[in-house]
């Protein structure tokens, strides 16, 4: 009998050890890891290392991996906020380019019609000279009309140099396209 409750005891003994030193700190471990696995994911979760044994050795490399994914998901969160920042960059940056591509175009639009304005006054300075040519001589008349094409010939002149302005204009509104695409794509 003594034997028996000896044994007894020392079974009652070794399950209270075993279920302190091991069962305990495992299932904890579970819970945690099922927590994890099941919930929100939350990462500040870490298990109590209560051994240097075994069961100790699996708690540090567990707290170890919760660790390093947690270091790894603020690094993902840090280039997330980054890859916002470029975005918004290059969405400023292609606003900046539609506004420069509408200036060209308007720009372009002024030169066309500053060109077809031109060609008009040159049309009509040449058929003030063919009439002039064909219906009178010299005379008064004739260099009044000789006034009137050099008058002409002055305001092509100067629609000519408005149009160099306006194509001056459209390559400094270029080069700027150029630049804002440049760091459009640096950004990208």
């Amino acid at each position: 009998i003594t034997d028996l409750a000896l044994l007894l005891i020392m079974i009652a003994g070794t399950y209270a050890v075993t279920n302190l030193v091991i069962i305990k700190p495992l299932n904890k471990t579970v819970r945690i890891l099922r927590h994890i696995a099941e919930g929100e994911g939350d990462l500040t979760k870490r298990v109590t290392v209560y051994s240097q044994n075994e069961i100790g050795e699996l708690s540090r490399w567990f707290n170890k991996f919760v660790s390093n994914q947690m270091n790894m998901l603020k690094r993902v969160g840090n280039s997330v906020k980054i890859a916002q920042k470029a975005v918004r960059r290059v969405s400023r940056s292609t606003k900046n380019i539609r506004e420069n591509i509408t200036t060209i175009e308007k720009t372009v639009t002024a030169l066309s019609t500053n060109s077809m304005e031109q060609n008009e006054l040159f049309n009509q300075t040449q058929k003030e000279v063919k009439r002039i040519a064909d219906s009178f001589e010299k005379n008064d008349e004739l260099e009044h009309l000789i006034a009137e094409i050099s008058e002409k010939t002055e305001a092509t002149s100067v629609a000519a140099d408005s149009a160099n302005e306006l194509t001056g204009e459209v390559i400094t509104t270029t080069d700027e396209l150029e630049t804002a695409m440049k760091d459009a794509l640096v950004s990208i």
